[in-house]
């Protein structure tokens, strides 16, 4: 069928023109190897019950292209036409074809709209819709390619459109909305400007070896993904606006897509999902708001994710079970800032967590991070938190003005810290119980509102050359049967007493100096042990070592001098023993013994206090 204007209609004003397929065959379908190109204008293609297809030939010999649809056509110039396959509108073999403000629906077939396949096809669509199929709104295969501008995918019954392998589909400042999927991917494309809103299922799909770009693209309200990269596919996102999805972005599958400048936020479930072997980087990306977690990583996901801002979601801003990388980010305003659980792992270089409603970083279950050059401050609840057979390495952090504690470890937590400022919390620095251990080597613990360190209820840290000093109350505390082992230690300057040990407490010295304290230096009594080899105990304000209400502590060569009243002081009770010891220069007694004091000396010497050496005064 020949289709051209009437005489009698301007070019300007050309009439429409319906050409309506029957249900399940092509309203138009296009071909032609002969045809060197042309262009559809301002027609309505739709699929309906009606008469029999439309179908435009070409004469023989024609290699010119003709225009329909503008009232300018010579009178022979058409389309020659070969049917490829059911619905809408299919475009195969021509080298090059436009359709310019055409409106292309379907009804009942199953085929797509507009179906371009062959090698070397080219279709260009621009300010046209496609709505309502049966099928894909746009399907691009075989090697063909589809260049989309101004146009509409809507509410098309498989999605809006799908491109497969060897062909490529490029879509400018499109709307593909209400279909079941927006777009499905598994050839090359690009999308740029273009909204991908309320598909009912995924917004943008990525499958196979693709490895498309999409650039300043909203995909929002999408009733699964809003993007999901799987089978190994790539990709590159640049400045996109993921929104309101379930999730706004999943990779899995070994998925591996660059995400830059995204922002990910208000989705129902989680911001970023990566899992089952998916990677995946994103950089400089803001992800808040979301109602779970802002990252989660399962299973085997592993992406690596920089300068990247995950705020405000109601959840933990990053949860891990699986691996991950992130460097130079921002976690803050979460309701934890970081969560690792049940053997996840992730490295954390030179972040910041901050603000976070419960714990900065909170590690359980076996989680295992490693946490460098990272600052945790004024969370809620403690900085870090380490529970339930929970590891982590910490190396050259700061823990800093949280409201409760700096670390906090229990339930066989077993985490090690090197290097690290913890400091001004408001309550203790780091605080051990419930069986929890750790390893604390090279860091400082200052300015805290209650100790530096506190061990009680079985734990059992080890803390090697590290200073604790100005603290608001004592510098280590040991009770309720807390241990603990400290070599090469510093406890100074703190505003009671050095080391205070109680409760059964029974912790381990060696090699450390205990100086300039506010009261004592140590302190032990009520059922308080511990044992102190090689140390120095000097300058303190009140005595060296206090011993009472039943406190039985081990002191073997050590150094007691310099202290502003005694040296030594066992009262109400209290015990000792002694091995080796030097007790020196005292601003009082060297060792002074009252109300049934038990003290056990061997060696050593007492010399040089300003008044007695030893004085029993018992009443």
């Amino acid at each position: 069928v020949h289709l051209r204007a009437a005489p009698s209609h301007p070019a300007e004003n050309p009439p429409p023109v319906v050409i309506k397929g029957i249900d399940g065959a092509p309203a138009v379908s296009i071909s032609g190897a002969a045809y060197k190109g042309g262009s559809l204008r301002g027609l309505t293609l739709a699929t309906a019950e009606g008469p029999s297809n439309a179908s435009m030939e070409a004469p023989a010999g024609a290699d010119e292209g003709g225009e329909l649809g503008t009232g300018e056509e010579e009178a022979g110039a058409a389309l020659q036409c070969v049917v490829l396959c059911s619905g809408g509108l299919a475009a195969g073999e021509a080298e090059q074809f436009e359709i310019r403000g055409c409106r292309v629906e379907g009804g009942k077939s199953s085929a797509a709209g507009v179906h371009i396949i062959g090698a070397d096809v080219r279709v260009a669509l621009t300010d046209t819709t496609v709505k309502n199929t049966g099928g894909w709104g746009v399907l691009c295969a075989g090697g063909g390619v589809a260049i989309l501008s101004d146009c509409g995918l809507l509410e098309n019954t498989r999605g809006g459109c799908r491109v497969e392998a060897d062909s490529h589909v490029t879509l400018e400042k499109t709307r593909v909305c209400g279909n079941a999927v927006g777009a499905h991917i598994e050839g090359g494309a690009a999308l740029t400007d273009c909204v991908v809103v309320e598909n009912t299922g995924d917004g943008i799909v990525l499958r196979g070896e693709c490895n498309p770009t999409v650039e300043s693209t909203q995909v929002s309200g999408n009733g699964r993904n809003g993007v999901a990269v799987y089978g190994h596919a790539r990709g590159n996102f640049d400045s996109c606006d993921i929104s309101e999805n379930t999730d706004g972005i999943t990779v899995a599958e070994g998925g591996n897509s660059m995400f830059r400048n995204a922002k990910v936020h208000g989705n129902e479930d989680s911001g970023i999902r990566v899992a089952d072997r998916g990677q995946g980087s994103f950089e400089g990306c803001e992800v808040y708001g979301n109602t779970l977690q802002g990252i989660i990583i399962k299973g085997s996901g592993n992406p690596s994710v920089t300068n990247t801002k995950v705020h405000g979601n109601k959840k933990s801003g990053i949860l891990v079970y699986g691996q991950g990388r992130f460097e130079g980010c921002e976690v803050y305003g979460n309701e934890r800032g970081i969560l690792v659980v049940e053997q996840g792992q992730g490295s954390f270089d030179g972040c910041e967590v901050y603000e976070n409603k419960l714990q900065g970083i909170f590690i359980k279950a076996s989680g295992n991070p490693s946490v460098t050059n990272t600052k945790v401050h004024d969370n809620k609840q403690s900085g870090v938190g380490v529970f339930d057979q929970g590891q982590g390495s910490f190396e050259g952090c700061e823990v800093c003005e949280n409201t409760l504690h700096g670390i906090i470890i229990k339930g066989s937590g077993n985490p090690s810290v090197t290097n690290t400022k913890v400091h001004s919390n408001k309550k203790v620095g780091i605080r051990v119980g419930e069986q929890g251990q750790g390893s604390f080597d090279g860091c400082e613990m200052y300015g805290n509102t209650l100790q530096g360190i506190s061990i009680q209820e079985s734990g059992n840290p080890s803390v090697t050359n590290t200073k604790v000093h100005d603290n608001k109350q004592s510098g280590v505390g040991v009770f309720d049967q807390g241990q603990g082992s400290f070599d090469g230690c510093e406890v100074c300057e703190n505003t009671l007493h050095g080391i205070i040990i109680k409760g059964s407490g029974n912790p381990s010295l060696t090699n450390t100096k205990v100086h300039d304290n506010k009261q004592s230096g140590v302190s032990v009594f009520e059922q308080g042990q511990g044992s102190f080899d090689g140390c120095e105990v000097c300058e303190n304000t009140l005595h060296g070592v206090s011993i009472q209400e039943s406190g039985n502590p081990s002191l073997t060569n050590t150094k007691v001098h310099a202290n502003h009243i005694f040296g030594l002081v066992v009262e109400d009770d209290g015990a000792g023993t002694l091995e080796g010891c030097g007790i020196h220069r005292n601003g009082d007694h060297g060792v002074h013994l009252k109300n049934r004091a038990t003290l056990n000396v061997t060696g050593g010497h007492v010399s040089e206090n300003t008044a007695c050496g030893i004085v029993w005064d018992d009443e």
